[in-house]
């Protein structure tokens, strides 16, 4: 039995010859061609058959046309129905359809001598099905079809024993994952139903933007991450690519009081959070350490922020300087009203007695708030300028619709939220006072799509031997993932790129990975 295989309908045109159950050829039109994919894959190209790789088929095993016993197009247009009909955008795929059913002609044209009536029509996920199951070593098998479409459906599930194929499921069109992958291809700026291959080779080298520059810190501080319910594969990424670090799953978006839940892990006498698109210099956590072993009632530094790739400073820089507060000599630098959360290493011990981020400040105001509560509690704020922090905006955020719990809170923000870390369990409930207003510049918050948070929690690994901090103690750094990424619609402008400003009246640190849709 000769049968000579076609796939010419959609897209990737190839040919495959096969006698008496054995492949002899199979090769796709492109590596003769020379053009990507053999065509484009639309309607008006549904013509074009591998009418050189059908040649070169024939000529590997010493065949005339006239000698095949059957011709397999694998697309049967008695099944297909109208695209409106299958509830698809398609307006010329009736083109398509007719180009299918001449097929035959259109074979023994490119083919003399082979006979029209031999061509016969394999249902499409059939004939999927068929290149995986009769291929396989083993007398029975499962088989799974996922595709964009065929004739009317886009999913085939079956059973192949000895070699007979029984199918168990299908799925209707519209629904397609295929399809889906086609809009996100397409949306990604590449070409649909083409380069779908470069999305999922890219797709593989996913990994968190920053988090590599936080585990190569000389203070070698311990990491936690605490996935805030994200759905881009965050947290997959990070057990794959960091086995060390300690992974929070919580599993909702507990929005910017996440940062609590991860705080309950550290075992450090600091704690630092930054963002997804932040990073802190080698040697600042240390340093930060140092300033707050000395200052006994100074409860969080903030660091100096740098915008890559240029390396300019924020402007938020400029006001955290030049603060009007006043506070004791011994401050190493300005006092502070406020804190920006991705550029502040804080005390673990005030923290937690100033009850950490209040939970009724799901996004918003959050940092303010926990800022009030420090300094009623006799806390300093602090800037400062030895510590940096670099900030580079990813290119890829876009705004969304205006999140009401977090619009409702009229404070400078990060661009995207702290991820992921639980609700505050430090203290009884009313270790909060009343929200406040915050003492920095106000813009109101807007919600966006996925954000991976991460805070970094930190004590340097050596150091002076301090009633808060032994020596020897590590640090530890906390991470957290977050489903939404807050872009600001800023008074203050930031630097940096789309949705992004940095809040200038209080600084703390949160570390926000993630984003990209491909990982961090």
């Amino acid at each position: 039995m000769r049968v000579l295989g076609i796939n010419a309908l959609f897209h990737d045109p190839a040919a495959a010859l096969v006698m008496d159950g054995r492949i002899v050829a199979a090769t796709e039109e492109e590596r003769f061609s020379r053009r990507k994919h053999g065509k484009r894959p639309v309607p008006f190209s549904a013509w074009e058959l591998p009418e050189l790789s059908a040649r070169w088929c024939l000529e590997q095993a010493g065949l005339a046309p006239s000698e095949l016993d059957a011709v397999a197009y694998s697309y049967d247009p008695d099944l297909a129905r109208p695209a409106d009909r299958l509830g698809l955008n398609d307006p010329w795929d009736h083109l398509r359809q007719e180009y299918a059913r001449r097929a035959p002609e259109f074979l023994a044209e490119a083919l003399p001598g082979l006979d029209p009536a031999k061509v016969r029509f394999v249902p499409h996920h059939v004939a999927h099905a068929a290149s995986a199951g009769q291929a396989s070593p083993y007398p029975d098998c499962a088989v799974l079809v996922l595709d964009g479409r065929g004739e009317c459906g886009s999913h085939l599930a079956g059973r192949y024993a000895n070699r007979e194929l029984t199918v168990l499921g299908s799925q209707s069109l519209p629904d397609s994952m295929g399809l889906f992958y086609e809009d996100l291809t397409q949306h990604l700026g590449f070409l649909r139903s083409s380069d779908e291959f470069k999305v999922m080779a890219l797709a593989s080298y996913g990994t968190p933007r920053f988090l590599d520059r936080l585990r190569e810190l000389p203070e070698r501080p311990p990491v936690i991450v605490t996935d805030n319910a994200s759905g881009d594969g965050t947290a997959a990424a990070v057990r794959r690519g960091f086995p060390e670090v300690l992974l929070l799953e919580p599993g909702t978006n507990l929005g910017a009081v996440g940062r609590n839940l991860a705080v309950r892990h550290v075992r450090t006498p600091y704690v630092a959070f930054c963002d997804d698109d932040t990073w802190w210099e080698p040697g600042s956590l240390r340093r930060a350490a140092d300033l707050l072993d000395a200052g006994r009632r100074l409860a969080a530094v903030t660091a100096r922020i740098v915008v890559e790739p240029d390396g300019g400073e924020d402007p938020v820089v400029k006001e955290l300087r030049e603060s009007p507060l006043t506070g004791p000599d011994d401050l190493p630098g300005p006092a502070l009203g406020s804190f920006v959360a991705a550029a502040t290493v804080l005390r673990v011990d005030a923290f937690r007695a100033a009850g950490g981020f209040h939970p009724g400040l799901w996004l918003g105001g959050e940092e303010e708030h926990l800022a009030t509560d420090l300094l009623r509690q006799g806390w300093w704020l602090n800037y400062a300028e030895e510590l940096t922090v670099h900030h580079q905006a990813s290119l890829l955020r876009d705004s969304g619709a205006q999140d009401p719990r977090a619009a409702q809170h009229s404070v400078v923000h990060l661009a995207a939220p702290p991820a992921a870390v639980g609700a505050a369990a430090y203290g009884p409930s009313g270790a909060h006072g009343p929200p406040g207003r915050g003492l920095g510049p106000r813009v109101r918050a807007r919600g966006g799509r996925t954000a991976l948070g991460a805070a970094a929690a930190l004590a340097r690994t050596a150091g002076d031997r301090t009633p808060d901090r032994p020596a020897g103690t590590r640090p530890a750094l906390v991470a957290r993932t977050s489903v939404r990424r807050m872009r600001v619609r800023p008074r203050l402008r930031g630097h940096g790129g789309r949705g992004r400003c940095i809040r200038s009246a209080a600084l703390g640190m949160v570390d926000v990975f993630g984003q990209d849709a491909a990982g961090w």
